[in-house]
C-alpha cells in the first residue's frame, strides 16, 4: 500500500505528460481539481483514494513553473494572417519523369507577379498547388499523368516571427484551432516565415476566424503574464492614503 502511495504522484505526472489538454487546463488554473481527480480514477486505472489523487494534482500544479504551450502562445501572439483564394491542387504519380517536368513548370510561374507554386511529395504521389490561372499550364506539361484535380481552394497563412520554427507546440495550437471548427485541411506547407493551410474555398472565412481567435487568445495570454498575480488572481495595488 505504501509503495502505491509513493508512486501515485509519478502516475499522475505521466497522465499530465500524455494529455496536453489536461496539462494546459491545470496550468491555467481553469479546472476543478476534485472533478479531475475523479476523472483520473475512473478513466486511467489509478487505484487510490480521491483525496490522495487530489493531493498529487496539487503537488504537481505547485511544481509547474512553465505551461506546456507558453512559448508557442508567445510566437502566435506576434503573428498575423494572410488569405489567398482561387487556388487548385493537382496530384500526379511520383516518378522521375514527373519530377523533370516540374522544373519546366517552375520556369513558367511568374513569382515576381505574386504567382505561387508549392509541391509536396509523399510515398505514392506528388501534389502540386498553383493559382487556378496556371492550371492549364500545369496540365499542358503533365498531360494524362494527372491523377486528380481539386479546384476552388484557398490558402490561409499565419506569418510568424523567425523563432517560430524553433518553438515546439505551434503546429499543435494551429491545427487544434482548425479542427475544433470542423475545418478539413486539404494540404499544408510549412516554411520560414509561415504556415500555409489549404482549405476548401467555402471554409476560408471560418478558417480565418478560427486562427484569428487563436491569435487574440495568445495576445491576451501574453498580456496577462505582464500583470503581477497573487493566488491565481490579478494583483491590484491598493491606493495609498495621503495626508
Amino acid at each position: 500500500m505504501e509503495s502505491q502511495r509513493s508512486g501515485l504522484p509519478k502516475q499522475v505526472q505521466q497522465i499530465f505528460e500524455r494529455d496536453g489538454v489536461v496539462n494546459e487546463a491545470v496550468a491555467r488554473g481553469i479546472v476543478n481539481y476534485r472533478a479531475l481527480a475523479r476523472w483520473i480514477m475512473e478513466g486511467t486505472g489509478v487505484v487510490a483514494s480521491e483525496d490522495a489523487v487530489l493531493s498529487a494534482i496539487r503537488r504537481i500544479r505547485g511544481s509547474q513553473s512553465v505551461r506546456p504551450f507558453r512559448a508557442a502562445h508567445k510566437v502566435v501572439a506576434e503573428s498575423h494572417l494572410n488569405v489567398r483564394s482561387s487556388l487548385c491542387q493537382l496530384t500526379a504519380p511520383r516518378t522521375k519523369g514527373i519530377q523533370e517536368r516540374l522544373a519546366a513548370i517552375f520556369r513558367e510561374i511568374d513569382f515576381e507577379r505574386g504567382e505561387i507554386l508549392y509541391y509536396t511529395q509523399g510515398e505514392s504521389g506528388i501534389k502540386i498547388l498553383v493559382d487556378e490561372s496556371n492550371l492549364r499550364t500545369v496540365q499542358a506539361h503533365l498531360g494524362t499523368h494527372i491523377l486528380q484535380v481539386t479546384k476552388h481552394l484557398a490558402a490561409v497563412s499565419i506569418v510568424q516571427p523567425r523563432e517560430g520554427l524553433q518553438t515546439p507546440g505551434i503546429l499543435a495550437l494551429l491545427t487544434n484551432a482548425l479542427a475544433l471548427q470542423n475545418i478539413n485541411v486539404v494540404d499544408a506547407v510549412f516554411g520560414l516565415p509561415e504556415y500555409l493551410f489549404f482549405v476548401k474555398q467555402e471554409d476560408t472565412l471560418r478558417a480565418y476566424q478560427a486562427l484569428e481567435a487563436l491569435i487574440s487568445v495568445s495576445r491576451q495570454e501574453a498580456q496577462n503574464e505582464k500583470v503581477p498575480r497573487a493566488h491565481g488572481r490579478p494583483f491590484r495595488r491598493r491606493p495609498v492614503a495621503r495626508a
